[in-house]
């Protein structure tokens, strides 16, 4: 049996894309750039002379940050006491 039109059209289109330079230098330059982006953050805090245990201050004028924490923290409480209850 011969191959039907779409799988030749397929085959086709797909040993056109491949040859194609830039499809080759995409597919090696990826790897490559996920390799880079996972190595260099922790290179530059290896070799950061930063100190240990830095604080940072946030400056929260309108006082957002707050109220977040707030409901955030009576969201979790209020699991916590249904779980406490159901047990």
């Amino acid at each position: 049996m011969g191959k039907s039109k779409i799988s030749i059209i397929i085959a086709r289109e797909f040993a056109i894309r491949v040859k194609k330079k830039s499809f080759i230098f995409t597919t090696i330059l990826t790897p490559l750039l996920f390799a880079a982006l996972m190595v260099v953050p922790s290179l530059i805090a290896m070799y950061s002379g930063g100190e240990e245990g830095q604080k940072i201050a946030v400056v929260d004028a309108a006082a957002l940050l707050c109220r977040i924490w707030r409901v955030m923290m009576s969201i979790s409480l209020q699991k916590l006491r249904t779980k406490v209850l159901m047990n």
